[in-house]
């Protein structure tokens, strides 16, 4: 619709002329590459040291015709590669990882310090943290008087305003992917965190949705803090962070974060991992729902077999160490030493849960999908395809037969770490025939 002229407006407070203004002229401002305070290629090329060509043609590049000092720089701004915040979350994830595998975790330590060393690195980033908090807000207000055009319309019939409303867009769109992305890194945190403490979501949140409140009263926080830092010591944002994560969650087994589990499924498991672990020999879902306190139709509608019950069993404990493999992996520590935490915690299955016959679940998709991380992990090293596809088998059998077998496939890996010769100890292999 358009816009009537300053002079047919109707007449606006103070308030209401700064917030419109503000609102439909900021962000274009900050992209105007003339005007005073806007992202200019004179100086983005000064403070990189690249000639004006140089710089030119990067914009060209990343941002194609119609690009803007100001996009290249938002792309590098939004970037949680390229701005610090990947780096922090590798500290903050690498150290949250490392007690997780000890099963004497303190969770709540380790949460309290998991916030404390997010906001303390925050609160001092006001190199990434408050420009990105300036542009997204800009652009944000300016899409709120701007429809963006049609994706389908071709840069070069754009109007001017279209092309700037069409950034503003785009760069919203990176933001919400940053976003996205952080959120999932610290979603498998909690999730891992979560099944060590013996908590899960309250009904109608989610781990996501958890991590999601958390972030944006920690963002608030950051605004609030930078105004005025004695408003929001540390310790405040650590306690909120936690009263959040504690509101929002209650004691329970935390099963599958993909789809809802009954309450019911959930007795059966923690009482069959409960045998499992006092007695060797199957459970059966007739003693597990004897136990629980439900008839055998009722058991075997959750689980129709024992076989059932002992794959979900087997499924649920590995649960929580796969998340956290996926989260190391993610993040970018070496892959090698996640897959020996995987190893290790699969032996200590085994050894820990003797009426749980691991070896006998082989065949199953989980076994699979193990072997696939263990293939996944070892790609990168300079040994060759074939070999890791003979090795990776036997890896999970050996770890499969308990912490007896951890020299063997500790020998294996570190021929993969130092592949100072091509030939593999067929330890692997033999463990894999049998």
């Amino acid at each position: 619709m358009p816009k009537q002229s300053p002079s047919n407006l109707p007449a606006q407070s103070w308030t209401e002329a700064a917030a419109e203004l503000l609102s439909e002229n900021a962000y274009r401002a900050l992209r105007d590459g003339t005007a005073r305070g806007a992202v200019t290629k004179g100086d983005l090329a000064a403070r990189t040291n690249q000639p004006s060509s140089t710089l030119q043609n990067r914009i060209q590049r990343a941002e194609g015709s119609g690009g803007r000092p100001l996009d290249l720089a938002v792309r590098y701004l939004f970037d949680i590669d390229t701005n610090g915040v990947r780096d922090n979350l590798a500290l903050i994830l690498d150290s949250a990882v490392e007690t997780l595998r000890s099963p004497d975790a303190d969770m709540e330590a380790l949460f309290r310090r998991v916030l404390a060393m997010n906001f303390e690195f925050n609160s001092s980033q006001r190199v990434s943290f408050l420009p990105a908090v300036t542009v997204q807000a800009a652009a944000s207000a300016f899409l709120q008087h701007e429809d963006p055009p049609s994706a389908e319309l071709p840069t070069s019939r754009l109007t001017a305003l279209q092309q700037t409303t069409r950034r503003a867009a785009d760069q919203m769109n990176l933001r919400r992917d940053a976003y996205a992305e952080m959120t999932r890194l610290f979603t498998g945190l909690l999730r891992a965190a979560m099944r060590h403490a013996g908590r899960r979501p309250r009904t109608g949140f989610t781990a996501e949705s958890i991590v999601v409140a958390i972030h944006s009263a920690h963002d608030g926080l950051l605004l609030r803090y930078h105004v005025n830092p004695d408003d929001v010591p540390l310790e405040l944002a650590v306690e909120t962070g936690w009263c959040i994560a504690m509101g929002m969650t209650e004691e329970g087994m935390y099963d599958n974060p993909g789809a809802e589990t009954d309450p019911l499924t959930l007795r059966m498991i923690e009482s069959a991992l409960k045998r499992y672990r006092r007695q060797g020999g199957r459970v059966s879902v007739k003693t597990v729902a004897r136990t629980v306190g439900v008839s055998l139709e009722e058991g075997l509608s959750r689980f129709p077999s024992d076989e059932d019950l002992e794959r979900r069993c087997f499924s649920s404990l590995l649960q929580s160490q796969n998340e956290l493999y996926e989260l190391a992996n993610r993040i970018g520590p070496e892959a090698l030493g996640a897959v020996e935490d995987l190893l290790a915690y699969v032996a200590k299955v085994t050894d820990d849960y003797p009426g749980l016959p691991v070896a006998k679940l082989a065949n199953i998709g989980l076994y699979e999908h193990l072997i696939e991380i263990v293939i996944a992990a070892l790609s990168p090293t300079p040994l060759g395809n074939p070999q890791i596809m003979l090795d990776a088998p036997g890896l999970v059998h050996l770890a499969m037969g308990g912490m007896r077998n951890a020299s063997q496939w500790q020998s294996i890996i570190d021929v993969y770490r130092n592949p100072i010769t091509s030939v593999i100890s067929d330890a692997a292999q033999d463990a894999s025939a049998t």
